[in-house]
């Protein structure tokens, strides 16, 4: 079995817990952890994890209440959008200019179907030989590698081929105007403020609570059912698989495991 497996399993197995078999760790912490929790019986009022849990269940309000506000500019700012112009839309009149979607029978994820500026730069950059590729929607072209006719600019072009770049440029500048009316029009509906609200305010605060909660000790039974309910929603990884075999290891050197879930913690 993986470790990956492993650590699954013992999360299945954690999530399954009866109630009455999780009584409060606070007592029976070992050294390692005695210091975080409280020297005998059940916690007096709510734990650590308690606190984090309000203030997590608190940003998922406002993380649902903005994504719904966000759902609701989108369709708003694709309503005010106006279309943008034939030759740069998606269509069987376009893709002899080697402006085909990417990927066969794939719908285009832009609105209204229009042709990014990149992606006619990078037609550009195919007729005219030169590399590139791209990296966080940025071009990257590769200024050391040679050109497939000699000499350091792109590579003599025909007439026909000319006249395909005359045209891919024409299309360019148009693709360009368009998203700057895109960019506009998402800031006339109030889309690019919640977006960036949530994604640069509202996630990264869901994140840090969560960590937090992943790394601060269980000390009683809801604690540990909170750090799984998070592992549950989240992407599996290594860090947070690793804070929660701390606190079931804890349960198993007690006895108070499930067998299937003991055994894996303990092989």
């Amino acid at each position: 079995m993986t470790t990956t497996t492993s650590r699954r399993a013992i999360l299945a197995g954690a999530a399954m817990l009866p109630v009455a078999s999780l009584p409060a760790l606070s007592v029976l912490a070992p050294p390692a952890v005695a210091a975080t929790a409280p020297a005998a019986g059940v916690p007096r009022g709510p734990t650590a994890i308690d606190l984090l849990w309000k203030q997590r269940q608190a940003i998922k309000r406002d993380y649902k209440k903005a994504d719904r506000l966000r759902d609701e500019l989108e369709a708003e700012f694709k309503r005010r959008l106006p279309k943008p112009h034939p030759s740069i839309v998606y269509s069987p009149e376009n893709d002899g200019d080697d402006l085909k979607i990417y990927i066969p029978r794939m719908e285009p994820d832009t609105p209204n179907r229009y042709i990014r500026s990149t992606a006619i730069e990078s037609a550009v950059d195919r007729l005219e030989g030169i590399e590139f590729s791209h990296l966080h929607g940025e071009r990257i072209l590769y200024l050391d590698r040679k050109p497939p006719v000699s000499g350091t600019g792109p590579r003599p072009l025909s007439e026909e081929e000319a006249a395909l770049r005359n045209r891919l440029l024409a299309r360019l500048k148009l693709s360009k105007e368009y998203e700057q009316k895109f960019e506009q029009v998402r800031d006339e509906v109030g889309l690019t403020a919640v977006t960036d609200k949530i994604e640069n305010s509202i996630l990264p605060r869901l994140s840090q609570i969560e960590h937090r909660i992943y790394s601060t000790p269980a000390v009683t039974q809801s604690d540990l059912r909170r750090k799984v309910a998070v592992y549950d929603s989240d992407e599996p990884c290594e860090y947070t698989a690793e804070r929660l075999l701390r606190d079931l290891r804890r349960l198993a050197k007690l006895d108070l495991l499930p067998i299937g879930a003991r055994e894996a913690v303990q092989s």
